[in-house]
């Protein structure tokens, strides 16, 4: 075992031994219902058969999930007088609304929450998504403290936060965590994706749960909001496999705006059944799939294969589906074809729903940021190079013009004694635009060149009512030792001709870990979301992101 590999064994140790002291220890299993620990019992003898190289390929969220399973780190909170009291406490302080600091960055979660339930863990944000329409933005996040605040109620465990506005983004009022409903065998996994239409919002997130025969199940759960985001239903699964088996993993959420009672939901699935039947003749599977609700997310058809891989080889997998839905109702899904070295970014369309698929159009190849096949960024942050793919609705000249943009570090490497690759990939964000429906793509092209020895990740793009084309990321570039991170939009006006870049942070944080005993070490998300207003009432760009400000992850957001 080397130095890297025994450290992180020691803190997962010692993580077990803190929040077991701090939480309490479980009852006799013969003794207590399920709960979020029968849950990661069954997902670590999954996790098993899973390689170190595919689990560096798994969504944060999963890798989290298979974290706490390995690590042994979470016990259910047991309710109590005085714990229920303190949430009782904790409801009657939060306030409506949080105001606006650092200039134009506005709190998302509620920070003051962080450290309420313990000072080892139950702090961190992470990982947001956010849907704006009209007056209303909702964002959702990976939050650990959700799941304090959940088990301590003896309910449905949720990793998974949301805030909603009121007023455009002006200010936001964080939830305790998105609910799971009131079984303790039910458990809300986090990584959001939130997609709106009208008053009506969706946030679909991972779900684990033990059905009525007791069986774990895996699958994206889709809870649902008709007033804005202010109450929400119970999480719908919209699709739903054997934990035994799958690994059901990056999903994401889009609303047909020319039918919002149409939904498409992409995910991938990493599929260990050996059955023949699905094509793979009985090896090991990995598939882009995607389901799709004609009802509003009240039932979902059974999933559909959009792409899949049959047997990967060492590092090789599908992963990080985007679906987004044309003005002509078409359906565009962008992803990625990993190997151990780089990977490529791929797009197909479907014209009749979602039932099949054009053949895989390659719009671009990238090569890994940080430590090649290690996926690992100075700060040791967890990276990835997973695509966002945008629309233009405007009812210009530019309508319909699809974009796609993600992380390439082919330019910039230097020797690194640590690296599997032996070098060391600083990441510039890229992005390609297609006319025609995505049959072609232009050659992808750097947002802002990066300077010397400073990396840029993480990016996104949305487009807004005028065809105004934004693409937000982190960037380094103002640190010459490559450290403090900074959140930028780069916007444009001509379809990405040209960029004007806008700092987003009033100052660079230094990303911090090894520090919440419930999160993955490595963990920083896969993404933070730029959305533009689904409604078309508004011209701009509302963005929400993750720092470390004040030495903890929070969310905040920027109206642009």
């Amino acid at each position: 075992m080397n130095r890297t590999s025994f450290e992180l064994c020691v803190f997962r140790a010692m993580c077990a031994l803190i929040l077991v002291s701090a939480f309490g220890t479980a009852a006799a299993a013969g003794q207590e219902p399920a709960h979020a620990g029968a849950i990661l019992a069954r997902r670590t003898a999954t996790s098993q058969r899973i390689g170190g190289e595919q689990r560096g390929l798994l969504s944060a969220a999963a890798s989290n999930l298979l974290h706490l399973s390995d690590s042994a780190a979470v016990r259910p909170v047991s309710p109590s007088l005085s714990s229920q009291q303190t949430l009782q406490q904790l409801i009657a302080n939060r306030t409506s609304s949080h105001v606006r600091n650092d200039g134009n960055v506005v709190p998302v979660n509620d920070s003051r929450n962080d450290f309420a339930l313990s000072r080892l863990a139950g702090f961190t944000q992470n990982g947001s998504s956010n849907a704006w329409c009209g007056q209303n933005i909702v964002v959702g996040y990976n939050d650990s403290f959700a799941y304090l605040y959940s088990s301590a109620l003896g309910v449905g465990s949720s990793f998974s936060g949301v805030a909603v506005s009121h007023d455009a983004g002006a200010s936001f009022q964080g939830s305790p965590f998105l609910g799971a409903g009131t079984d303790p065998g039910k458990f809300l996994a986090g990584e959001p994706v939130i997609a709106c239409s009208g008053n009506s919002f969706y946030y679909a997130s991972l779900f684990q749960f033990q059905n009525s025969t007791g069986q774990i199940v895996s699958a994206v759960g889709v809870n649902r909001s008709t007033n804005g985001g202010e109450t929400w239903s119970l999480p719908v699964p919209a699709v739903r496999k054997s934990a035994d088996t799958h690994i059901v993993d990056k999903e994401w959420l889009a609303v047909d705006p020319s039918n919002p009672s149409n939904l498409y939901l992409s995910f991938t699935d990493f599929d260990y059944t050996f059955h023949k039947a699905y094509g793979c003749n009985g090896t090991v599977r990995v598939a882009i799939e995607l389901a799709v609700s004609t009802d509003g997310g009240h039932s979902w058809s059974d999933p559909t294969t959009v792409a899949q891989l049959c047997d990967p080889a060492r590092g090789q997998a599908l992963q990080a589906s985007q679906v987004v839905v044309g003005n002509a109702g078409e359906v565009f899904v962008a992803y990625i074809a990993e190997t151990s070295l780089d990977e490529q970014i791929l797009f197909r369309r479907s014209t009749n729903g979602g039932l099949t698929f054009s053949d895989a159009t390659s719009v671009a190849s990238a090569v890994f940021a940080g430590l090649g096949g290690a996926a690992r960024l100075q700060s040791l942050i967890q990276t990835n190079s997973f695509p966002s793919l945008s629309i233009d609705r405007s009812h210009g000249a530019s309508r319909g013009s699809l974009y796609l943009t993600w992380t390439d570090a082919s330019r910039h490497q230097i020797p690194d004694f640590l690296a599997p690759t032996q070098s060391y990939n600083f990441g510039e964000v890229m992005f390609s635009k297609s006319t025609d429906h995505g049959r072609t793509w232009s050659t992808a092209a750097v947002v802002r060149p990066t300077a010397k020895g400073r990396e840029q990740f993480l990016p996104w793009t949305a487009v807004d009512r005028d065809g105004t084309l934004a693409i937000c990321y982190f960037d380094r570039r103002r640190d010459p030792e490559n450290n403090g991170l900074d959140h930028f939009c780069a916007v444009s006006h001509d379809q990405g001709a040209s960029f004007t870049n806008l700092r987003n942070t009033p100052r660079a944080f230094t990303p911090t870990h090894l520090t919440d005993g419930l999160m993955d070490p490595v963990s920083f998300g896969d993404y933070d979301v730029v959305s533009s207003d689904s409604s078309g009432t508004n011209a701009g760009f509302f963005s929400s992101f993750q720092t470390q400000s004040t030495g903890d992850a929070n969310i905040v957001g920027v109206r642009f």
